[in-house]
């Protein structure tokens, strides 16, 4: 390993890991909830990502990177809540030794 990019004493934030249910309404329409899977200590930074790399004129989108232990079958389908804002998962790193880099952006701006 050239160099680990985390410590683990700095894992002091508290994050919820939101695993989808797809549930049936009464029309037989397909809705998504999310239900808390697992609760971690984490450390998480601001990371500012541009939309295109090829074009200045795009705004920035702020990406938040939740650097804590794997959870076990989470993927991009998951959301993850910090700081009472829930956050799409956009990308998953793992990295060695159990812990694992999670890409966030808020759930509200990934739509857009």
């Amino acid at each position: 390993m050239a160099g680990k990019d985390y410590n683990l004493g700095r894992f002091t934030e508290d994050a919820e890991f939101l695993r989808p249910i797809q549930v049936e309404t009464a029309t037989g329409e397909r809705e998504t909830t999310y239900d808390t899977s697992v609760k971690r200590l984490c450390e998480v930074n601001d990371v500012v990502l541009k939309a295109d790399e090829s074009q200045d004129a795009l705004p920035e989108e702020q990406t938040l990177l939740l650097k804590t232990w794997s959870v076990a079958g989470a993927s991009n389908d998951w959301r993850i809540k910090y700081g009472d804002v829930v956050y799409d998962i956009i990308r998953i790193e793992r990295q060695l030794r159990g812990i694992t880099f999670y890409y966030l952006r808020r759930t509200d701006q990934c739509n857009e």
